[in-house]
C-alpha cells in the first residue's frame, strides 16, 4: 500500500442472481483478496440489529468496518422506526467507524435550498450527532439520485452550516455522475462532465470516497446508468480519483459494486487491482489526471 490510501468494498457487491451471499464468506473473500475493510448496507433503522454483527469482524477477519449504510425518511416522523432506529443503533454499535446517511425525505414541506434551517431535519441530525460525539462516530452524508438529498450541494451546505466535528460526507462517483449527466435520458449518448466543481465543494468535508464503474443506459439501475467493475464503464474515475487527490484528499476510497451480480471474487479482484493501480500510479505521478481543458 505505497499510495497511503485503505481499500474498502461495500457488501452489496455479493448480491447476485443466486442471491446474497453469507456474511462471513463475504469477510472471508474480502480478506483474501487484500481489501482494508467494508461498508455494510443496514438500509433502514428498523433493522439496526442487524449491526450487531459487526462488533467482532476486526478480530475474526482483519477487516475494518469503515461504515454502514442507512437511509432516513423524515416525512414518516423521526420517531418512526426506520428513523428512531437510527438514533438505537448509533447507541449500541460496536466496531465501526461511521454512518453513510442517506436522507430520503428531510421533513414536509422541506426545501433543498434551506437544508440547514429545517428544523425537523436540524432536530434529527442534532440528535444524532449528540450520541456521535459522545461514542466517536461520524455521520457521513450520502448524497443519491432520486432522494431529497440528491446532490452535493446540498450535503456540503448542510456540512457548512451544522459545523460539527462528526459530520462529514462521502462521495459516491456513481450518484455524482448519474446526477451531472442528466442521465435521465441515457439514449443521447455519452456526456463529458467536469468533476472539479463537485469535488471542490465536497472535498472539504470528504471522508470516504466510493467509486463505481458506470455506463449511461436505459439496461442501468432506473434507466439511469450501468454499475460495473472499476475496470469497465465510461465513467472516468482515474480523472476524479486524481482530482479529488489533488484538492488533498488522503482518506479511505472504496468500492461500490451494486447490482454488477456475476461472480462475487472476481468482480471485486477486478476492482482492487484497478483501485490499487490508479492509487499507484496518482502517487507516483499526480500530474496524470490533469487534462488539457475541461469538457
Amino acid at each position: 500500500m505505497l499510495h497511503g490510501h485503505k481499500i474498502f468494498a461495500w457488501d452489496l457487491a455479493f448480491t447476485s442472481s443466486a442471491g446474497t451471499y453469507a456474511f462471513d464468506v463475504q469477510c472471508e473473500m474480502l480478506a483474501d483478496i487484500g481489501y482494508d475493510g467494508l461498508t455494510y448496507a443496514v438500509w433502514s433503522g428498523s433493522r439496526w440489529e442487524t449491526a450487531k454483527r459487526l462488533s467482532t469482524v476486526k478480530d475474526r477477519f482483519g477487516l475494518e468496518v469503515f461504515s454502514v449504510y442507512v437511509v432516513i425518511d423524515l416525512d414518516q416522523g423521526p420517531q418512526h422506526p426506520i428513523n428512531a432506529g437510527l438514533l438505537r443503533m448509533l447507541e449500541e454499535m460496536e466496531g465501526v467507524k461511521a454512518v453513510n446517511l442517506g436522507i430520503r425525505t428531510a421533513g414536509h414541506g422541506s426545501n433543498h435550498r434551506k437544508a440547514p434551517d429545517d428544523k425537523v431535519l436540524q432536530d434529527f441530525l442534532g440528535r444524532a450527532l449528540e450520541i456521535c460525539a459522545r461514542r466517536g462516530i461520524n455521520i457521513l452524508l450520502y448524497f443519491h439520485l432520486g432522494f431529497w438529498m440528491d446532490h452535493y450541494s446540498i450535503a456540503a451546505q448542510i456540512c457548512s452550516v451544522v459545523n460539527h466535528p462528526n459530520l462529514g460526507i462521502v462521495f459516491p462517483s456513481y450518484h455524482w455522475y448519474g446526477y451531472e449527466t442528466n442521465a435521465g435520458s441515457p439514449t443521447e449518448g455519452y456526456q463529458a462532465v467536469d468533476p472539479t466543481p463537485a469535488l471542490m465543494a465536497s472535498t472539504p468535508f470528504m471522508r470516504e470516497l466510493t467509486l463505481s464503474g458506470a455506463t449511461r443506459s436505459p439496461l442501468g439501475w432506473r434507466r439511469i446508468a450501468t454499475f460495473e467493475a472499476l475496470d469497465a464503464g465510461e465513467l472516468d474515475n482515474f480523472a476524479l480519483l486524481g482530482l479529488a487527490k489533488s484538492f488533498g484528499y488522503t482518506g479511505p476510497v472504496g468500492y461500490d459494486g451494486t447490482l454488477v451480480g456475476g461472480n462475487p471474487y472476481s468482480t471485486l479482484k477486478r476492482s482492487y487491482d484497478a483501485m490499487d493501480e490508479m492509487l499507484g500510479l496518482l502517487t507516483k505521478h499526480p500530474g496524470w489526471a490533469k487534462r488539457e481543458t475541461h469538457p
